[in-house]
C-alpha cells in the first residue's frame, strides 16, 4: 500500500507547482477574469494529472487513500514552499509591473515625439482642421441625386 502512495505524495506536489504558476500569473494580471480563467485552467490540468496518476498506478480505481496522500502532500507544498513562493511571486511581479509602466512611458514619450516630427517636416496636421474635415465629410457624403447638399 505505501508504495502506491508515494506516486501520489508526488502528485499532490505537481499540482501545487502547477497551482503555484497560475498565481504567478495571476499576480502579474491582476485581473478578476484572468484569475477565473486561470483557476480554471490550472484545476483542469489538476484533474488531468490526478486521472492520468490514477489510471496509471490504481488500474483507475479511485481509493481513499489516494486522496488523502495527495491532498496532504499539497497542503505540506502549499504550507512550506508555498510560503516562500508566494513572496517570491509578489516580489517578482512587482518588478515586472514597474518594467510594463517604464516601457508604456517610454512609448507614449515616443508616440508624441513622432507626432511632432510628422507634424513640423511634412506638416500632417492632428486635429487642428477638425471642424473643417467633418464640414468636408458632411458635404463629400450626402449626395442626393447628383448635387451635394451644404
Amino acid at each position: 500500500m505505501l508504495d502506491l502512495l508515494v506516486p501520489f505524495f508526488i502528485c499532490g506536489v505537481i499540482c501545487a507547482v502547477v497551482f503555484d504558476c497560475f498565481r504567478f500569473l495571476i499576480y502579474i494580471i491582476k485581473s478578476r477574469v484572468a484569475t477565473l480563467i486561470f483557476d480554471i485552467l490550472a484545476w483542469s490540468i489538476c484533474g488531468l494529472v490526478n486521472f492520468c496518476f490514477f489510471t496509471s498506478y490504481n488500474n483507475g480505481i479511485y481509493r481513499t487513500a489516494s486522496f488523502i496522500a495527495e491532498f496532504i502532500s499539497f497542503l505540506l507544498y502549499f504550507y512550506s514552499i508555498g510560503i516562500l513562493t508566494k513572496r517570491l511571486e509578489t516580489y517578482f511581479s512587482s518588478k515586472i509591473h514597474c518594467f510594463f509602466a517604464f516601457l508604456l512611458k517610454k512609448l507614449q514619450k515616443f508616440k508624441k515625439i513622432f507626432k511632432n516630427y510628422l507634424h513640423n517636416v511634412y506638416s500632417i496636421l492632428y486635429n487642428k482642421n477638425e471642424s473643417k474635415r467633418k464640414l468636408f465629410l458632411k458635404i463629400k457624403f450626402k449626395r442626393t441625386a447628383g448635387k451635394v447638399e451644404k
